[in-house]
């Protein structure tokens, strides 16, 4: 059990849907938290479709960390998506509370990283390092972090651009890469040896049935050749939350074994 932060360098590659599929696929109950600073609420207004109210969020547990309440206040903070194992925390909902988020992941992470002892995981979509007040505390302090990436020449420049930033902030067993359309057109292998980062998970160029995460759209609609279960989308989304879930755990396995031999 483990938190798993996705972020991007630049662009729009797919992280939260991406996070999304990838949450609704996991092998376990998963808190998907949306920590983009953004304030766009592409989950409640895409996969919700705007139906559910933007009346809890992330902006509850700024106010609950002036009374030392973030604990007790989590689960108040967070919405059950339907038929489903993930307990989904809305973004801000304006960008001028951005800042204030900002402040809140110190005391965050920690009562995250305890949800462990529940047998939760957590997935936490950054957005796009780029905007202000991108949650860098979030990425840090993550079991795994990992950069959401396309397979083209210019997401593999931005990546490289933000590269450094990234293993400054992080444990170097941490960061790796999800990359989106792999072999569109620059295969995993090549981007591996550039980049000389960890291909943590792979997500399939698929926009028709990324449509159903990204916009709620239906799955069954006459356009879909496929039956939506067993598409190259949620194939993949399933390939990459075992993956990604794997990883995590077992690198916050080895950091406890090596924090119970004494060492540092």
């Amino acid at each position: 059990m483990a938190i798993t932060t996705l972020f991007s360098a630049a662009g729009a590659p797919g992280t939260t849907t991406t996070a999304l599929a990838v949450a609704l696929s996991w092998p376990r109950p998963v808190m998907l938290i949306d920590a983009d600073p953004t304030a766009s609420a592409p989950i409640l207004a895409g996969w919700l479709k705007g139906q559910q109210p933007h009346s809890r969020s992330i902006v509850d547990l700024v106010i609950a960390q002036r009374h030392g309440q973030v604990a007790e206040t989590l689960k108040a903070a967070t919405l059950q998506l339907p038929n489903s194992n993930v307990s989904f925390m809305p973004g801000i909902q304006a960008v001028g509370q951005a800042a204030s988020v900002a402040g809140l992941w110190p005391d965050l992470m920690p009562v995250l990283a305890g949800l462990d002892k529940a047998g939760i995981d957590v997935i936490i979509d950054a957005g796009r390092l780029s905007a202000r007040y991108a949650p860098m505390a979030a990425i840090s302090a993550a079991d795994l972090a990992v950069l959401v990436t396309r397979s083209t020449l210019p997401a593999i420049v931005a990546a490289r651009a933000w590269q450094p930033t990234i293993e400054a902030a992080t444990d170097p067993s941490a960061f790796g890469l999800a990359i989106v359309g792999p072999g569109r057109p620059n295969p995993s292998d090549e981007i591996r040896r550039v980049l000389k980062l960890p291909i943590l998970a792979t997500m399939a160029f698929d926009p028709v049935n990324a449509d159903v995460f990204a916009f709620g759209e239906d799955p069954a609609r006459p356009v879909n050749p496929k039956n939506f279960n067993h598409s190259a989308m949620v194939q993949s989304a399933r390939a990459a939350a075992l993956a990604l879930q794997q990883s995590a755990s077992r690198r916050r396995a080895a950091i406890h074994t090596v924090s119970e031999g004494g060492l540092s």
